[in-house]
């Protein structure tokens, strides 16, 4: 039976995981920062789109009254 050589081994990059963990916890730490930001800029956007919403509410309903008086 043959058993295939891994890349790792054919790199000489060995079982050293210790750089590659570095790395994944980096990746996850900066996903974590940017989800972080990307939530509060979904939240800014629907404050300033409940204002919007409101103010157009307002409007029309003042619109409304002002046809039927």
């Amino acid at each position: 039976m043959y058993e295939g050589i891994s890349s790792a081994d054919l790199f000489g990059q060995g079982s050293d995981n210790s750089s590659l963990d570095i790395s994944a916890s980096d990746l996850i730490n900066r996903l974590s920062f940017q989800a972080q930001q990307d939530y509060s800029s979904l939240k800014s956007i629907a404050g300033e789109t409940g204002k919007k919403l409101s103010t157009l509410a307002s409007t029309l309903m003042t619109d409304l009254q002002d046809r039927i008086l």
